[in-house]
């Protein structure tokens, strides 16, 4: 029974670390920890990241992600780039293998278009919650991510639970996890950030190729209304035989 017992009293010790770094004269209130790891996500001029996005029924993308303010943002997924500006509410995927280019526009303003990217809407949880108290959400302690010490934060909203661990050494984040609200369930992470680098502006030119064939879409981001829901109802009917589905998600 010595093992568990000691173990038991290893996890104690941990937490009165942790409580004591947070809570110590001096030091820093949970609130306050939070809050520089939020602030310094809503604040960083550029950004470089590796996130994984896992839509229920579909395969787990990973790809490599850069962050370039404002609004603009890029990601290298196998043979193929994705490229979007936010500030014209253009996106621009690139096939190099097919010389193809796909190019997306989102009308209703940049901020309808900020809100298709996973990183925008992180950014944006977080800069409601950078006056975040205590009772928001709930303290996870301290455990160790890939060699580094790190402080986790679990926050309910109801646009996404998110489990954000920061390095209390640095002020940056180390890892931030997210369960979207609706369907299809949707998860994501970010890793191995680095924050306020220098990267080179060119990437993120939304400028085709030359010698590419181009596809264009028009996407429509404006909020949706009464008429866009009974529209889409009557289409889930129509393709279900006249009665409506079981499910309203994509699977």
């Amino acid at each position: 029974m010595q093992r568990p017992i000691m173990r038991l009293l290893a996890a104690s010790v941990c937490l009165a670390i942790a409580g004591y770094w947070l809570f110590a004269p001096g030091g820093q209130s949970v609130g306050y920890a939070f809050n520089r790891f939020a602030k310094a996500v809503v604040a960083a001029k550029s950004a470089r990241f590796q996130m994984e996005v896992q839509i229920e029924g579909q395969p787990k993308q990973k790809f490599r992600a850069v962050y370039l303010a404002p609004g603009k943002f890029r990601q290298e997924l196998g043979n193929m780039v994705n490229i979007a500006d936010f500030t014209t509410g253009k996106m621009v995927s690139i096939l190099p293998a097919e010389k193809k280019v796909v190019i997306m526009t989102i009308s209703g303003g940049p901020a309808n278009a900020q809100s298709a990217n996973y990183f925008e809407k992180v950014r944006e949880l977080l800069a409601d919650s950078t006056q975040a108290k205590a009772g928001n959400f709930e303290l996870l302690g301290e455990k160790d991510i890939q060699g580094t010490r790190a402080v986790g934060f679990r926050s309910n909203t109801p646009a996404a639970d998110m489990t954000l661990w920061g390095d209390p050494a640095t002020g940056f984040p180390v890892r931030i996890e997210n369960v979207w609200s609706g369907l299809p369930r949707t998860e994501t992470s970010m890793t191995n950030f680095e924050f306020n680098v220098e990267v080179d502006a060119s990437k993120f030119d939304t400028t085709p190729p030359a010698g590419y064939k181009i596809q264009k879409f028009e996407i429509d981001g404006t909020p949706a209304t009464e008429p866009d829901l009974i529209k889409a109802l009557s289409m889930c009917a129509e393709l279900s035989g006249g009665s409506f589905p079981d499910s309203a998600d994509t699977t």
